[in-house]
């Protein structure tokens, strides 16, 4: 019941998402700001174990609280399309999430990263579109939809942020086959 109320006030007090952002900008933080101070070896790897323990952390802190919004907070598969437009936490998480374009170009999160995030939605929104019972996805997730043009275009080259990843993955990788990577669950 606690973690309930935990995540419904930092939903409704519209503090969840930017938590998470910042949580995800210090991750890409921790790498970017290491410098080489030229120091002796050894205070260089207790630098470098130092970071690698910090980033660890930061990432595990990621999964965890994105996984702690995301867990009551998206319905499960087969629900009723009219309890899931009334659930609250769905419609909030999805309209507090910016688009994937502003999570990359705006927050300067790295594409994985990003997908990482908006990983949740883009499953409950592909698996509703394949419901032969939903005739039409509601409104809050057909831009979450990841076969559709939006997502599929900032990966496969189209979009501002192509150049951070390499032009020669698309000859070897389908951009749908990238998209449904990253619908796929993790456990």
């Amino acid at each position: 019941k606690a973690q309930s109320e935990l995540r419904a006030v930092l939903l409704t007090s519209r503090t969840a998402i930017p938590l998470l952002l910042f949580i995800a900008q210090i991750r890409t933080r921790i790498i970017a700001g290491c410098s080489d101070d030229g120091g002796s070896s050894v205070k260089r790897e207790q630098q470098l174990k130092l970071v690698a323990h910090l980033f660890d952390t930061s990432q595990e802190v990621l999964m965890q609280f994105t996984d702690f919004l995301v867990t009551a907070g998206l319905p499960s598969a087969g629900v009723d399309v009219a309890a899931l437009s009334t659930n609250n936490l769905t419609a909030t998480i999805i309209d507090l999430m910016p688009s994937f374009r502003v999570l990359i170009d705006e927050v300067g999160l790295a594409i994985p990263v990003a997908f990482q995030l908006v990983r949740p939605i883009m499953r409950e929104a592909l698996i509703m579109s394949n419901n032969p019972e939903v005739k039409i996805l509601p409104e809050f997730l057909r831009k979450w939809q990841p076969l559709g043009v939006p997502l599929e275009s900032l990966v496969n080259g189209t979009g501002t942020s192509s150049g951070q990843l390499p032009q020669d993955l698309w000859t070897r990788l389908p951009s749908k086959t990238y998209m449904l990577f990253w619908c796929l669950s993790l456990y």
